[in-house]
């Protein structure tokens, strides 16, 4: 299945299996940042799942086997960096930690970022 031409599939296909804890899922294609000092950034790797566990991250899993009775992903000209969540939605608010140490609650921390420094934040402010 091809992230790129069937995506309402795809997402049905994990969907319907998010329950599974035998689930297998392999990303391939992707340029994948390891985070581990010895295999480093590696470019058109795979990258597969079973359950909630990465259990192989190299180089043509498929002709491993790895995607029998897997919900393989094509993630060709994607980044994927294994065991982050959610990665790019808060990497701009680092630099505003410690801004509100005694902020009363998630609507005044929201005012305050997203509708106060938001707007005016930019990428060379990284």
């Amino acid at each position: 299945m091809n992230l790129r031409r069937d995506a309402s599939a795809l997402i049905d296909a994990l969907n319907n299996q998010s329950g599974d804890p035998d689930r297998r899922v392999l990303i391939t294609g992707a340029t994948v940042v390891t985070m581990d000092p010895a295999h480093g950034v590696l470019t058109c790797a795979d990258v597969l799942i079973e359950g909630d566990i990465i259990r192989a991250v190299a180089t043509d899993l498929i002709s491993q086997g790895a995607a029998e009775n897997a919900v393989v992903i094509d993630a060709k000209g994607f980044i994927l960096s294994p065991g982050f969540v959610d990665t790019h939605r808060h990497a701009w608010e680092a630099q505003l930690r410690r801004l509100m140490p005694d902020v009363n609650d998630l609507g005044d921390y929201v005012m305050t970022t997203l509708a106060g420094l938001a707007p005016v934040y930019r990428p060379q402010d990284m």
